[in-house]
Parts: C-alpha cells; structure tokens; sequence
C-alpha cells in the first residue's frame, strides 16, 4: 500500500484514515500480523504530520516536492492492493448552442479577475454608483443607459439622481440584488438582477406619502468597468413587466407611476400597443382564421 507526500497534502487526515482501512484489510488478505500493519500506520501518521508542519512554517512559500512513496520493506509486498484516492474530473459537457465560457475567459485580457470585478460591482454600489462618493468611482467618459433614458454623462447622471431622493421617499427601499456574472464575451461587464421592494412613507416628488407597499418588476443591470475599476457604462432593463405593481416600469419611472405620479410622457406610463401595431395583429388574426377555415 503507498500514499505520495502531494496525496496526503491534498488529503490530509481522511487519507490516513482510509489508507487505515485499507491497510487492516491488506493485513487479512496478506497475511500481516496485527502488530505490522499498526507499525506501517504509525509511519504514515509521522509523514503527515511532518508534511503539516512543514506547510504551516511555508505560510505561502514553494510547495512541497513530490516524494517518493510511503512505504516500509518490511510490510510492503508487490502484490499489496493500492489505495484509490483521486478521480479526474469528467469534462463540462456544452450543449448545443452554449458558449465556452472557460474559453472566452481564458482569452480575455482585462486585468481584473470575475471575482474581484464582482466584489468590485458591490463595493460601487454601497457608493450609491457614485451618488455617496462624488462621483470618484465614475471614469471620465462615464455613461449612463436605460431602456428610454440615456445615455447621460457623469455631471448630468449625478443631477439627475440628486432630484429624485429616492431614498428619502422611501427608508426602506430594498433592491434585493442577486444572480451577480461577468460577462464572458466581455469580461469588464458584470450583470445582476433586482427585485426591489419599498414603501412610500415620506413625500415625493412633491407628493405626501401614500403608505404603498411597491414591488417592482425584475430589472437586469450591467456595470462597466475600465482597467483602473472606474465605471465606464451604467444600466438595467426590465425583464418581465407582468410582475410588480408598478405597471411593469422601472427605475425612477417605477417609482412615480407606482404611487400615482407618473410624468405625462408616454414612456412614464405602462406599455400600450401602438395603433399601428393594434391593426397589424388584427390583420395577422384575421388571416389565421381565414386560413384555417379553407
């Protein structure tokens, strides 16, 4: 039975333990005495805790070299059963029509990793993206894109914010983000969702408080980031109007029409068809019909 220094450093104790078993088992099967096979575990203990001891003085240092197998001569035997301690990983199948995400990050040349850019997009938004920090967390030639609204500019995004006092309006106000990914086809891009939640309990826009509990539709976002970990681009869309009771409206817009102050502009309002639109689904249902009926 052997067990290489890398295995018992990628294993540690429950190696030991399995390699205890199946060392009491060997015994049975080769014919050790009782006394061998606790002699050749005692040895495997001290390689462990040797290898332990040495990793912790490392504290980051080379890794350990590969050393030759534990064993003992007088209670190895060639035909000794080996003990299975790893299992290559299968491949991740793709389906059809998947992209390699492993792929496309391999190849990227961002310098900052999924993970950082990540905890980097929480870092930005405890700054209110830029509301809570003067905007230093905002490159230069920063930009600002919604569905209707945009693209704004740094000075004219901060404005804007600054009217709304959202937060004000509503103390509770929770975006309630989560589903957080890097985009692979461009790795300076995190994406995540909301499903924000809030209640109405100080004016706004001009307007006393109504006490509405709001929920608002499911809202993807995407963050740009630059080299240094400045946003270069800011957004979010709704993804499905039929949820919430804000007429399926996010942002700000969400936020007027759900407590009965919407702007006067078509795009403050819920989706409607257009006329046009109207007339062309009716000449698409009146045409199934006819085709049916023939």
């Amino acid at each position: 039975i052997t067990l290489t220094a890398s295995q018992l450093k990628a294993y540690g104790e429950p190696a030991v333990r399995k390699l205890t078993d199946s060392a009491k088992g060997a015994g049975k099967v080769s014919g050790m005495s009782k006394a061998e096979v606790d002699a050749y575990i005692a040895g495997v203990k001290v390689e462990v805790d040797a290898i332990s001891k040495s990793r912790l003085q490392a504290q980051g240092g080379p890794v350990i070299q590969e050393q030759a197998p534990l064993s003992t001569p007088e209670t190895s035997s060639p035909t000794s059963p080996i003990v299975a301690l790893e299992k290559t990983p299968e491949p991740v199948r793709l389906i059809k029509g998947e992209a390699d995400a492993a792929a496309l990050f391999s190849d990227s040349t961002f310098p900052i990793e999924p993970a950082d850019l990540i905890q980097r997009t929480k870092d930005v938004i405890e700054l209110g993206f830029g509301t809570k920090d003067g905007g230093a967390c905002l490159a230069e030639d920063f930009e600002f894109i919604a569905a209707v609204v945009g693209p704004l500019g740094r000075e004219e995004y901060l404005g804007a914010l600054a009217n709304f006092k959202l937060e004000d309006a509503f103390p509770d106000m929770n975006p309630q983000f989560y589903g957080w990914s890097v985009d692979p086809f461009a790795t300076n891009r995190v994406m995540f969702f909301s499903r924000s939640v809030a209640t109405h309990t100080e004016p706004f826009m001009g307007k006393p408080a109504t006490g509405k509990r709001l929920e608002l539709p499911p809202q993807c976002f995407h963050v740009d980031f630059n080299d240094e970990g400045l946003i270069r681009e800011l957004g979010f869309y709704v993804v499905d109007r039929r949820v919430g009771n804000t007429g399926g409206l996010g942002g700000a817009f969400g936020y007027m029409y759900g407590t009965g102050n919407p702007i006067p502009i078509p795009e403050c309002q819920p989706y409607k068809k257009s006329k046009r639109f109207r007339l062309l689904s009716l000449i698409g249902r009146v045409g199934s019909s006819m085709k049916r009926k023939s």
